[in-house]
């Protein structure tokens, strides 16, 4: 439904209101709802307002490669992963660094919802060509 004209009214109305806000949308968690629509959509994942809610992310990130805030690691790990821009790039890195030192025993990721997070660090490391 990429090219429906509603979806595409949705995505433009979701876009300006980023915009308007500077890449924040409600709360941090929501925003990153929002951000994860984007970059599977053609037309919006090398928008502005995409581009405006990874510099807002990227602040978020710490030392470790997590993000603060609300921010599901695996959620954004794979989302990140969807794009072409120097920022997302800049997180990747330091998030699959974490990512590689903390795989389990038995190749899955995360204590809670292995089978889920480990699909999204799969096809986030499939997805930059790390497989």
């Amino acid at each position: 439904l990429a090219n429906d004209r509603v979806v595409l009214a949705n995505y433009q109305w979701f876009a300006e209101k980023l915009i308007k806000n500077n890449g924040c949308f409600v709360d941090r968690f929501v925003t990153h709802n929002i951000l994860r629509a984007l970059v599977v959509h053609p037309e919006f994942k090398s928008s502005d307002a995409t581009m405006l809610v990874v510099d807002q992310i990227d602040a978020f990130q710490t030392g470790t490669g997590h993000w603060n805030g609300k921010i599901p690691f695996y959620q954004t790990l794979n989302a990140l992963a969807h794009l072409e821009i120097h920022s997302a790039e800049r997180q990747l890195e330091r998030a699959f660094e974490w990512l590689c030192q903390h795989q389990n025993s038995d190749g899955t990721w995360s204590g809670e919802e292995p089978e889920w997070n480990t699909f999204l660090a799969v096809h986030a490391l499939k997805s930059k060509n790390m497989l």
